[in-house]
């Protein structure tokens, strides 16, 4: 039986982009064990989640703190790479860039089948200011990997063209036996959710701010841990408006779209990287039937136009999503128009077929 060895640098929560091809693999006869980074030092040191074996390593940081947290890193990449060096498997696979310097600078990986999984794009956030570095590192690293797997085509960039077939297109769809049989609630008033990783304090903070003279027709809430829940928490006690609910068990999720109308889809506008990048819970809300609303200017501002499933507005116009929400509250019959919309694509965002891509990997053998 092939092993899989998947490095990891959050605690595998699990995090369910690694958790959902982590099952397929196994579902492919593979032995499959995650070595990820617990840096709240609060889950378990090792288990065995659905057939996965994970085993965290326990070393203290700080989420959000950037390059605060780069002594840690760095402990975390020697205890990696000794635990890669004498651990047995046939493929390493690598989440995002991070992982994937572990990797190059581990001698027996250079010599076996390692796949980098490229979760984002590497020239925004901490790392914007170094991108004249980043992208040539990230392209050279691709250039190395026995195989690469994407998300967005915008990450092609990365591709030289004699590496272009190794390129494995797999964005984070939704698992259908999740969201198959979803059907909203019935509510007095429009619901609008954030369900995910809360980071986006400034975005969520205008949405709260223009909905709150709404509260006739208007409830909000936020679904989801992250560095902005707290300040968030406050903000929503504070103006005795909207809801911050915490961490949910993402095996409930479906629950979550079914007591919602609406999906607030937006990253802070100053973010480079949301307006190439389509959110996971984009894909989600379509397969849900929920209207999303998305920022004006970016990629999904596009796909949303196109087929017109959600509003598209721009959070630095005072206004913008108030009027839009307003009209659903005086015209009825906007949100289900919408729905019927997301209704005829859904079946276009279905993991179970698209993570089918892997399965070349595999073929070949160890």
């Amino acid at each position: 039986m092939p092993n899989v060895l998947m490095l990891l640098t959050n605690g595998f929560e699990p995090d369910m982009r690694v958790y959902k091809q982590a099952l397929h693999m196994t579902g492919k006869g593979l032995s499959v064990t995650v070595f990820c980074w617990d840096r709240q030092s609060r889950l378990p040191e090792e288990e065995s989640i659905d057939g996965i074996q994970v085993r965290r390593c326990k070393i203290p940081a700080v989420y959000g703190t950037g390059f605060r947290q780069l002594p840690a890193f760095f402990h975390f990449l020697w205890v990696c790479m000794r635990y890669v060096s004498i651990t047995k498997w046939d493929y390493l696979h690598c989440s995002d860039l991070d992982a994937m310097l572990i990797a190059f600078f581990c001698k027996k990986a250079r010599i076996r089948k390692w796949i980098f999984d490229m979760h984002e794009f590497y020239d925004s956030g901490t790392l914007s200011k170094f991108k004249w570095l980043v992208n040539p590192l990230v392209t050279f690293l691709c250039s190395k990997a026995t195989y690469v797997i994407f998300l967005n085509h915008l990450q092609l960039v990365y591709a030289k063209k004699c590496d272009r077939l190794k390129f494995i297109y797999l964005p984070n769809y939704p698992q259908w036996t999740k969201f198959a049989n979803i059907r909203q609630t019935n509510h007095p008033k429009i619901r609008i959710a954030y369900i995910g990783v809360v980071r986006q304090f400034e975005a969520l903070k205008v949405l709260l701010n223009e909905c709150h003279p709404l509260s006739r027709h208007v409830e909000i809430n936020i679904h989801g841990l992250g560095i902005a829940t707290q300040a968030l928490a406050e903000l929503t006690a504070k103006i005795g408006f909207g809801t911050v609910t915490g961490q949910f068990d993402y095996e409930n999720v479906g629950s979550l779209y079914a007591n919602a109308d609406v999906i607030f889809c937006m990253y802070d506008y100053d973010d480079h990287n949301a307006s190439r990048a389509y959110a996971t819970k984009l894909y989600e809300a379509i397969v849900a039937r929920c209207p999303v609303i998305v920022q004006k200017g970016t990629v999904m501002a596009d796909f949303v136009s196109k087929h017109n499933i959600g509003f598209c507005v721009d959070l630095r116009t005072p206004g913008s999503i108030a009027e839009e929400i307003y009209k659903c509250a005086t015209d009825k019959s906007i949100i289900p128009r919408l729905v019927k919309n997301a209704e005829k694509i859904r079946h276009r965002f279905v993991w179970e077929k698209i993570v089918t891509n892997l399965d070349v990997i595999f073929e070949e053998g160890a």
